[in-house]
């Protein structure tokens, strides 16, 4: 008996995926087959583009999947599933010393973790690593527009200290063009990125001068007072049982925080509603998850402004 007939092939739905997640038949789905004397399915791919991933400039990219289902006697059938793969690239610092904290001035953009550099921009000094008491190694907060080197050990009191308003990261500047804002002399000025580590060389520090109401960077006077903005933070990163994710809100707001694993499911919500002004914490517990990467997402409106800000945390084992 000839065996004409060919098998039959539903594709996976369309579907969109970030891409920091591999579009794998594991995370895309896969065809439902079938055929009287058995089917192998296979399949090829077709990108419209194929971005490198270490550059943020790319756009979001299509991915035309045939799937094709071949029975023994050579008889195939295909069908077609379309992927696209969202562009959500972020923002990595260099850790030269291996403790952890980034450089805030040593800065990649891409999709997936470069090696070498991490998520947070909170280390004082990248080249100066206590591997023996890592609690002692210093991080960078904010207080009152002014940055100070404070030792892990005490960050998390610091950030639960309601009276002081302790924020974890390098305070806001008013450099444009992913500038820095360095002092030097009792005088601030806007650094590229890539000069940064040359500056402290000679004795320049990161952010605001401490002695001076007005900073002046080129021919420009900077004022102390900088638009109020949304934040948002977590720490320690990577973590292990838990987190504490640190947002800020500028005025009264509508806000809500999910957590999400990497294809995108949701997997916890942690803030949801109205929230007042100010900065709050709250704890991520991620003891019940396996190892890998998560994904935080705020949305916040108010005073007639949009913020949404997507960052990565690393669940250690």
């Amino acid at each position: 008996v000839t065996d004409n007939e060919k098998p039959k092939i539903i594709c996976p739905a369309a579907m969109q995926v970030s891409c920091s997640t591999d579009a794998t038949t594991s995370n895309a789905g896969t065809p439902t087959a079938s055929d009287n004397c058995g089917a192998t399915v296979t399949y090829s791919d077709v990108n419209d583009q194929d971005p490198d991933p270490t550059d943020y400039s790319h756009y979001n990219y299509t991915i035309t999947r045939t799937w094709t289902a071949t029975d023994a006697a050579g008889n195939s059938k295909s069908c077609t599933q379309t992927i696209t793969v969202v562009n959500e690239n972020y923002t990595w610092f260099r850790d030269a010393d291996g403790d952890g904290y980034g450089n805030p001035g040593d800065v990649k953009y891409s999709c997936t973790q470069p090696a070498g550099y991490v998520g947070n921009n909170i280390d004082c000094n990248d080249n100066k690593n206590n591997t023996s008491k890592p609690e002692d190694n210093e991080v960078i907060m904010c207080k009152d527009g002014k940055q100070h080197c404070v030792k892990a050990k005490d960050v998390d009191k610091k950030l639960d200290d309601k009276k002081e308003r302790w924020t974890l990261g390098p305070c806001p500047q008013p450099c444009k063009d992913d500038k820095v804002l360095m002092c030097h002399k009792d005088h601030t000025h806007c650094v590229k990125p890539k000069d940064v580590a040359k500056h402290q060389a000679k004795g320049w520090t990161i952010g605001y001068c401490p002695s001076t109401t007005s900073q002046i960077a080129g021919d420009e006077i900077l004022e102390r007072t900088t638009e109020p903005t949304f934040k948002i933070s977590n720490y320690p990163n990577p973590f292990g049982k838990s987190t504490k994710i640190q947002y800020s809100l500028p005025y009264d707001s509508k806000v809500s925080i999910k957590v999400y694993d990497m294809i995108g499911r949701d997997i916890a919500t942690l803030v949801s509603g109205e929230r007042k002004a100010g900065t709050y914490n709250v704890d991520f517990d991620g003891s019940k998850l396996g190892a890998g990467n998560y994904y935080y997402r705020i949305s916040a409106t108010g005073n007639g402004k949009a913020f949404t800000q997507t960052g990565k945390m690393i669940r250690m084992k």
